[in-house]
């Protein structure tokens, strides 16, 4: 199987450098003289900087260097060309941000995992308070890396979110979780990430995950699909993708409510079955009393509209009960349990005390 990631093109090359504002030119000459101490010949042109040396040596010294804040690597642009390649205005497609290739630098172990399918499922179990009970399990991801260690979930997915990958992660973190949420035996429903891009590929939709449900004999009831907050409205045909899948019996969920794009809105427009509340808001929520209002008026809604709420975050006692007062019967956090590669079956009940 080829590689997920485009090569990183790690030969000599004659490297191009764009930058948002021609008056910027004059610093950066002056700052890449300084991290390459003068041993290369830059050209310094009306629009861009122009010199030639090992692209991948190049990238690893602006790494080590440190001279770069965050603004400039998303604005300034890089065109590697072939050593006596003509620049020419076709050539333009292939520049990508400094921060494309410092990540596409970083992409063996992201292209490892998608090549090896080399993710794990930890579970979270979300908690009944009246009850103490598990009701059901939130699955996240993992990566194992070439030396099986674990890779932190906001790196790697980050990382294919820039490398514009995260369809195909996502795709395999999904049906990851369910085979391994039966090979655990798991009877209650598991809660599965589920960026909206996804609904973009029907295929995978309708087919996949119902072939996985078959596969292992599980049922459309036991998976909950958590939409994650989306810089981009939910359009009409993918409102209709997520209503056949409600319609086959999978329950959808808003995670991160209360934060992010128009919650309130999304609520209306795609109608889930749960709502997940943000940590932001359970955070202290029995210091502040606008905090306390906003849970409890979103609680109300919910209820007359038959979605269940669930708080995320939970860490102490004081939010918990404070929590409860206000309506919140089902929540996850710390306070019950971390994420672990195994199903926690009983939670200790002092969180009630």
């Amino acid at each position: 199987m080829g590689r997920f990631l485009p090569e990183f093109p790690a030969s000599r090359k004659k490297i191009i450098v764009f930058v948002p504002h021609s008056d910027y030119l004059n610093y950066l000459l002056h700052k890449f003289n300084d991290i390459f101490k003068h041993d290369v010949e830059i050209d310094l042109m009306d629009d861009y900087l122009s010199f030639e040396m090992e692209f991948d040596k190049f990238i690893d010294l602006a790494l080590s260097s440190q001279e770069f804040t965050q603004i400039e690597l998303e604005e300034i642009t890089l065109l590697p060309l072939d050593v006596g390649e003509t620049f020419t205005l076709r050539c333009l497609k292939n520049s990508r941000t400094f921060q494309y290739w410092i990540d596409l630098r970083r992409s063996d172990v992201l292209d490892f995992v998608l090549q090896n399918e080399s993710l794990t499922t930890f579970f979270q179990p979300v908690v009944n308070y009246k009850t103490g009970k598990v009701v059901c399990y939130e699955c996240l991801s993992r990566g194992i890396d070439q030396n099986g260690e674990l890779i932190a979930p906001a790196l790697l997915f980050d990382l294919a979110k820039r490398l514009d990958v995260l369809l195909e992660l996502s795709k395999l973190a999904i049906v990851k979780a369910l085979k391994v949420s039966k090979q655990k035996n798991i009877t209650q429903p598991v809660s599965i990430n589920f960026p909206p891009s996804i609904l973009l590929d029907p295929d995978f939709v309708y087919k996949t995950i119902s072939d996985e449900l078959e596969k292992l004999k599980m049922r459309p009831e036991q998976v909950i699909l958590e939409l994650t907050e989306s810089e981009k409205e939910i359009k009409e045909f993918e409102k209709f993708v997520l209503e056949s899948l409600k319609k086959r019996g999978i329950k959808i969920a808003i995670d991160d409510f209360g934060n992010g794009f128009s919650s309130l809105e999304r609520l209306a427009n795609l109608k889930p079955d749960i709502i997940k509340i943000d940590m932001g808001l359970v955070r202290d929520i029995q210091k502040d009393r606008l905090k306390r209002y906003m849970v409890e008026a979103l609680v109300s809604m919910a209820k007359k509209s038959d979605i269940q709420v669930i708080a995320e975050g939970v860490e102490t006692k004081e939010e918990c009960k404070t929590l409860f007062a206000l309506g919140v019967d089902l929540m996850q956090g710390y306070l019950f349990a971390k994420p672990g590669p195994e199903p926690l079956r009983e939670i200790d009940q002092n969180f009630s005390k």
